[in-house]
This record gives structure tokens, C-alpha cells and sequence, in this order.
């Protein structure tokens, strides 16, 4: 499991352009994780993230959907809480999820109440935290 320094070196490591090739294994292996949280990612001695716990992984051709419930609640994709079926964009909004978490030191949809989470989640309703940077990020066409 990740502490809260290992947290913040994830963090910094995130900045650098090459963590987001990491984060597109799925993309290119078909395979759909479902479950990537703090908890599930790993810092080898040189810095580099390293998943673990496939558990949920599947494999799920490009275009394809599927419609198991699985994962950890605070990190779920609306389609996964509503149970419509699901492609392998659901762990491009948990890495979202996990970013936020890494800037703001916890998910952005969290609620004691589960319920109200996924209502949260399904609604995307979530406050920025004043301490965010104003800066915004545009795409590079």
C-alpha cells in the first residue's frame, strides 16, 4: 500500500510525459483493469510505478463492452455503477480519479455514505479544492 510520501513521489512521477504510456497498457494489450487504486500500484527503487492485482483485469476487444460490477467504490466509472455496460474507458477515469487523489489527498467523489458516493460519482459532482492550481492544461493539436 502507498503512503503518503510514496504518494506524493508518485505524484511528482506523474508529471513526466512517459507515466501516461504506462497508463495505456490497456490500450494496447486489450485488457481492461477495473481496479487501479493507490493500493494496487507499486514504486520499484528507480522511481517507476509498476501495477499489480489483475484480479478484475479482462480482456475486452476495442468496441466491446461488458457488464461485470467490479472494483473499489471510490475509484468506479459511472457506467460501472449504473451497471450499463462498460469498455475499457473506465480505467482512463480511474486514472483521473487517482490524479485527483494525488493533488488533493483523497478521491473526489468520496462520501461515508456509499450510496450518496455513487450518486456523487454518477452525477460527477465533486468541489476543486482552492489549494488546485488555476492553470489549465490544453491538448497539443
Amino acid at each position: 500500500m502507498l503512503c503518503q510520501e510514496n504518494l506524493r513521489l508518485l505524484g511528482d512521477r506523474a508529471k513526466d510525459p512517459r507515466m501516461l504510456r504506462g497508463w495505456s497498457w490497456g490500450s494496447v494489450g486489450l485488457l481492461v483493469c477495473r481496479d487501479l487504486k493507490p493500493e494496487n500500484l507499486l514504486i520499484d527503487v528507480t522511481g517507476y510505478v509498476k501495477m499489480a492485482d489483475f484480479g478484475f483485469a479482462k480482456k475486452l476487444p476495442a468496441g466491446q463492452k461488458t457488464n461485470t460490477l467490479c472494483g473499489t467504490p471510490e475509484y468506479l466509472a459511472p457506467e460501472l455503477v449504473t451497471q450499463s455496460g462498460h469498455t475499457r474507458a473506465v480505467d482512463w477515469w480511474a486514472v483521473g480519479v487517482l490524479v485527483y487523489e494525488m493533488v488533493a489527498g483523497y478521491p473526489p467523489f468520496y462520501d461515508e455514505d456509499r450510496v450518496a458516493m455513487f450518486r456523487n460519482i454518477c452525477q460527477v459532482k465533486y468541489t476543486v479544492p482552492s489549494h488546485f492550481s488555476k492553470v489549465r492544461f490544453c491538448p497539443v493539436p
